[in-house]
């Protein structure tokens, strides 16, 4: 990844740039049906995601916002993850260098486990998703699940050191955004888990 981009925390006085970024991006709804299709929908997805433990952006030069990945609890100790990174912006290890980032803070918030869903076909992802030390949990027809336990090594070494912003090569953004969640094969989100995440309570996520 270009040293011109950086990668930080971000929160709800971030709210702004995060839907102008998600309001040019495309496809829309590409990513198990996020992120959402009608302004509504998806500025309340917005406010929502900055709710959740851990939230990170990936920021140009000029200060817009081209790349997010958050991280939502799910239970005491564990989160579930989404990415997403904008089109022009993609093939540039921004998604992995922003999953590393949510990884060391999730860690330093007390997460002991994130896991993440897929399609079984979005190849992009799981190489992203791998490349971090992700493994595979269950795949079922249309899906796969992959978690990681944390800390990461690589995570333990560098968080002796004071939390900063820094810059990471990777790979694995062909995809418009690994949204990596919100359900999996074995289990049904509760309703505040859907809601986080941008789904209504009484549907399920579309995979795709």
């Amino acid at each position: 990844m270009k040293a011109d981009i950086q990668i930080q925390a971000i929160g709800p006085p971030q709210r702004d740039l995060l839907i102008t970024m998600y309001d040019r991006f495309d496809p829309l709804g590409a990513a198990l049906g996020l992120p959402p299709r009608t302004a509504e929908a998806r500025h309340n997805w917005i406010g929502s995601a900055l709710g959740q433990i851990v939230n990170v952006a990936a920021f140009s030069p000029a200060g817009e916002v081209v790349g997010h990945c958050f991280l939502a609890a799910d239970k005491p100790g564990s989160a579930e993850m989404a990415v997403f990174v904008r089109q022009e912006s993609r093939r540039r290890g921004i998604g992995a260098a922003l999953l590393k980032k949510a990884l060391e803070w999730g860690w330093a918030a007390g997460l002991g486990r994130v896991w993440a869903v897929t399609a079984y076909d979005n190849g992009a992802a799981l190489r992203l998703l791998m490349s971090r030390g992700f493994r595979l949990v269950q795949s079922a027809s249309a899906v796969v699940e992959l978690d990681i336990d944390l800390p990461v090594p690589w995570a333990a070494r560098e968080m002796l050191q004071p939390l900063r912003d820094l810059s990471f090569g990777g790979h694995g953004e062909d995809v418009p955004g690994c949204t990596i969640g919100p359900d999996s094969p074995r289990r049904t989100l509760s309703s505040a888990g859907k809601t986080a995440l941008g789904i209504s309570p009484d549907e399920q996520p579309r995979w795709g």
